[in-house]
């Protein structure tokens, strides 16, 4: 936190308008610039902004929407609320977004939506998501959250689609403590999603039909922002590109030299040109065959971690696996809530391959803010004297205690 962001949280507090809208607005307005959309609305958080994306889309009972089994529970869960189900669809084994063809391939009748998870500072191939809503009539929701300023072919990710989402909590690349974004060009997705959980903005409301029933919120929400979120996510707007682009190119410098190790790829562009990265967040590294058969990804992560860098074996699990999306009655329906208002969707091993592959070779390095090279390079040291020693790795569990890095090969 800035000197800045400070004073203009005091502002708030002793301007007492805490609960007030006047600062939000003007952030809707900003952000609605930034992004290059028509419309922006403030949330609360960005679980809420997905849930009024997906309201605004016209979401509801017994309709279909496909995710990507791979990401953070907030991307959909918020379907059950509207009576929707969730189709889970397979990852891109490179961007870890989700893969287009998968998705189109899992469109019914039923289907309403994509939702476009623009994963790890990636953006997905948005001209494909684009041509299959095109063509079969459904809507895209992206996920952005990790993604900010991150670009397809020159346009933002989140103005892209239909409508965007994404959280600002104090982990995201737009940081502000709590919040959450959402955006469009549709001036009715805009309305509904107003009308759903924002009853302070219906004066913003053009279509007479639902200002007949303003103020109330019609999903019985209040998803207002904070007013000292607002105050400080103007001042992170002002300068985020100031802020993110020693990450940006922080990463540049560390994937280049770890990814020339055959057999290890990352989710971060190195080689796309219709991607340009915006934000440093939940990147990995990808281990291919060649790494995996010499030994277990939580052994390679040990082993980093012995060399006095951060790593871990991870990401997300994979969503059709778990038994809350299989088993879970949460509104007591007498069945699955997930196949309450559908036919039954449910989803075992082997439906999304990829992704379930790619969840046991996934190694989450450190976040990069700062451009020190010094640090970095050692830091790329350390990744890549463990993957080009793997021999000596063979035959090791992730619970035998490894010495310290110096036994390995220099």
């Amino acid at each position: 936190m800035t000197a800045e962001d400070e004073q203009a949280i005091l502002e708030v507090l002793h301007a007492r308008s805490m609960s007030g809208t006047d600062i939000t607005l003007e952030l809707e307005k900003e952000y609605a610039a930034w992004e290059g959309s028509r419309y922006a609305l403030a949330c609360n958080n960005g679980t809420s902004a997905i849930h009024c994306a997906m309201y605004g889309l016209g979401i509801g009972r017994g309709d279909e929407v496909i995710t990507p089994t791979w990401t953070f529970w907030a991307t959909h869960t918020q379907l059950l609320n509207l009576g929707a189900t969730p189709v889970f669809c397979d990852l891109d084994p490179h961007s870890l977004c989700p893969d287009p063809a998968d998705a189109e391939r899992r469109i019914t009748d039923r289907t309403k939506a994509i939702i476009v998870v623009q994963m790890g500072g990636y953006a997905a191939n948005m001209d494909a998501f684009m041509d299959i809503a095109a063509r079969r009539g459904v809507k895209i929701l992206e996920d952005y959250s990790h993604s900010h300023a991150s670009t397809w072919k020159g346009r933002k990710v989140g103005s892209i689609g239909h409508v965007g989402a994404a959280s600002i909590m104090s982990g995201k690349p737009l940081a502000t403590g709590e919040g959450g974004m959402m955006n469009t060009n549709d001036q009715d997705i805009y309305e509904r999603a107003v009308m759903f959980g924002h009853g302070d903005h219906h004066s913003l409301v053009q279509n007479p039909e639902y200002k007949r029933f303003a103020p109330l919120p019609w999903g019985g929400y209040k998803y207002r922002m904070h007013q000292m979120t607002s105050a400080m996510a103007r001042v992170q707007l002002r300068h985020y590109d100031e802020y993110r682009a020693p990450g940006v190119k922080a990463m540049e410098r560390f994937f280049s030299q770890v990814c020339a190790v055959p057999g290890v790829d990352c989710n971060y562009p190195l080689h796309d040109p219709n991607v340009t990265v915006g934000a440093s967040y939940w990147q990995m590294l990808i281990l291919g065959d060649e790494i995996i058969s010499q030994a277990p990804v939580a052994v390679i992560a040990e082993a980093i971690r012995a060399e006095g860098a951060s790593a871990s074996p991870g990401g997300y699990f994979c969503h059709h696996l778990h038994p809350f999306w299989n088993e879970c009655d949460v509104y007591g329906d007498g069945k699955p809530t997930r196949i309450a208002f559908s036919r039954d969707v449910r989803q075992g091993p082997g439906d999304c391959p990829v992704a379930e592959q790619i969840v046991t070779r996934l190694i989450h390095v450190p976040r990069m803010i700062r451009y020190d090279e010094a640090y970095l390079d050692q830091l790329a040291a350390a990744y890549v004297k463990v993957l080009t020693n793997l021999d000596q790795l063979q035959g090791r569990t992730s619970d035998q205690k490894l010495e310290r890095a110096t036994t390995l090969g220099r």
